[in-house]
């Protein structure tokens, strides 16, 4: 009868674990272990990128080596992602003997996704610097360093900001790779540190999808829909800074 039954929006699906019951069962956990992994990541595949992004195009000499460097970096960034999950289990787990199912060896992993990726956008970005600004600022007395880090580097950003959310957008939704390292574990206590086992959005995803339970259908497409919504939210933050940017 009336009010007997009635419908409640409900943050359990949010503040909740991992659990083999579908009533209790969240995305709290990866949703801690996809940021760890993209902060760490991008906190080392970023400065790297941009400085060798910057190095290749305002500094390095133009000769063979640079330019086998050059087709290489742009190989790798069409590399399939599994590749990188192979070298990543066989150097950070096998040779390093870091911790399965961490997120520094997911962070590390999609750092070698993301520097292919961050140096090719990067450079092409550096590229748009008109050439007459940096003859200008060479006349005035800046040093090539000074060229490159107060005009260049600035000028270059909303193109560098544009390479860094293409990179959040395909490392938050690798799977293989991380299946590789060991994240495709049944994780049920949220990380308390970049060494605990944690696991990710894409591959929380993924272990209910395989699941039996037909209650994890709803399960699963509810935590496909939050993804879709963080990566929307990336996007919107890239526009802003971007246009912040350009109108400087």
């Amino acid at each position: 009868r009336d009010g007997y039954i009635k419908l409640i929006y409900s943050t359990d699906f949010f503040i909740h674990n991992e659990s083999r019951d579908p009533e209790y069962a969240g995305i709290y956990g990866a949703l801690i272990g996809s940021f760890v992994t993209i902060v760490i990541c991008l906190g080392i595949a970023c400065p790297i990128g941009v400085l060798s992004a910057i190095y290749l195009q305002e500094f390095a000499p133009r000769n063979k080596i640079t330019s086998f460097i050059e087709i290489n970096i742009a190989n790798l960034a069409a590399v399939p992602s599994i590749v990188f999950g192979l070298i990543g289990a066989m150097l950070f787990l096998g040779y390093f003997g870091l911790p399965r199912s961490s997120s520094i060896v997911a962070a590390f992993t999609m750092a070698l996704i993301a520097l292919p990726i961050i140096i090719v956008t990067s450079r092409q970005a550096l590229k748009s610097m008109p050439r007459i600004l940096k003859d200008a600022a060479l006349a005035l007395g800046a040093s090539p360093l000074q060229v490159a880090f107060h005009h260049t580097l600035p000028f270059a950003m909303p193109g560098i900001m544009t390479g860094v959310i293409l990179t959040i957008a395909r490392i938050i939704g690798e799977t293989a790779p991380l299946i590789l390292v060991g994240m495709a574990a049944f994780i049920v206590d949220t990380p308390s540190s970049m060494l605990s086992p944690a696991t990710t959005m894409p591959i929380q995803i993924y272990l209910w999808s395989d699941n039996p339970d037909p209650e994890f259908v709803e399960k699963t497409s509810a935590a496909i829909v939050t993804l879709m919504l963080i990566i929307a939210f990336f996007n919107y933050i890239a526009a802003i800074i971007r246009k912040k940017y350009e109108s400087r």
